[in-house]
């Protein structure tokens, strides 16, 4: 795949320019797979087992301080967060569950979560 730019020489970015063809592009996506699944086997190498990563129930922390009940915390992931099915409070932990693994995991992934100022600490629960 040959591509001709007029006046080349005019160009002040030319050397930016990025030209890519198909094969180029096949060739990264199959390293970036390969580089992905190599990541996901070290992971379960090191302990993290796949029930655990595969689990819709996130455990919180920091709810407990801020909460006067479970109404409250079900009506905030209601309204912020998507496919919650149940809400349960413990002492100082919050269990929630989600309808499927997709949701629980883009939850789980966000960068921060903070509830009426508090930050919330996640991770895969039982």
């Amino acid at each position: 795949m040959k591509m001709e730019l007029r006046k080349e020489e005019e160009i002040g970015f030319r050397q930016k320019l990025y030209r890519i063809c198909l094969a180029d592009n096949k060739k990264k996506r199959e390293e970036r797979l390969k580089k992905f699944s190599e990541l996901k086997s070290k992971q379960e190498v090191n302990g993290t087992s796949e029930t655990v990563a595969s689990s819709r129930t996130i455990a919180c922390v920091g709810f407990s301080g801020k909460v006067k009940g479970v109404a409250e915390v079900q009506s905030y992931m209601n309204d912020n967060h998507e496919n919650v099915v149940e809400v349960k409070v413990d002492k100082e932990k919050t269990f929630i569950t989600f309808g499927d693994q997709r949701s629980a995991d883009r939850f789980l992934g966000l960068a921060y979560v903070k509830f009426k100022g508090a930050y919330i600490h996640r991770k895969y629960g039982e």
